[in-house]
């Protein structure tokens, strides 16, 4: 049975949306791993053509695209490193991320398989990130270079960008794990 961390929004009820697969064993790790810029930075210009910047001098829509732009480009990029990095599996299992358009709000969704002690140690993670005060770990996180600088990007996702974060841990055979992380965004209907 699958176990939600978080505010984890079903799909069901999404609309617009883009799904782009990755297979692990494709391509060696450094390449994938400069692949995930240009798939972020895909996803963020596709995501600012449902904002248009209007015509002339709308300096305010021009930074809310910019704003949108820097967002989807940042949690797509560190959604697919930390998918990349904790994937265990193996060539039988794709990595998926999935951007969806809400009236309301974006939703980034990265989903990976792992193994039982990475669910574990992700589970710790998330609960820190649900329960504790975001400021507080981002600053600890920031003076920390070691094993305890741990989640940083994710992080940062919360504290930089504003998202909301939340986990699926759905098992599998042979003590995987299919891990969804989805990073939501919610948009601020006076800017519009």
């Amino acid at each position: 049975m699958s176990e939600t961390l978080g505010d984890f929004l079903s799909e069901r009820d999404c609309g617009e949306h883009l799904l782009l697969s990755f297979s692990k064993g494709s391509l060696p790790l450094k390449e994938r791993w400069r692949n995930n810029s240009l798939t972020a930075d895909f996803l963020a210009d596709y995501a600012i053509t449902f904002f248009p910047a209007g015509r002339g001098d709308d300096t305010r829509a021009l930074k809310r695209q910019r704003e949108i732009k820097d967002s989807v480009s940042y949690i797509a990029n560190e959604l697919l490193e930390n998918g990349l990095k904790y994937h265990e599996g193996g060539a039988a299992h794709d990595l998926n991320i999935r951007f969806e358009i809400h009236s309301d709000r974006l939703v980034i969704s990265q989903t990976n398989v792992t193994g039982a002690s990475r669910a574990e140690r992700l589970r710790h993670l998330a609960r820190e990130l649900l329960e504790e005060d975001i400021d507080t770990l981002f600053l600890q996180r920031l003076e920390n270079t070691d094993e305890t600088s741990a989640g940083l990007g994710l992080i940062t996702i919360l504290h930089d960008h504003g998202a909301a974060l939340a986990w699926r841990l759905s098992p599998l055979p042979n003590a995987l794990h299919a891990v969804t992380t989805q990073a939501t965004l919610i948009l601020n209907p006076e800017e519009e």
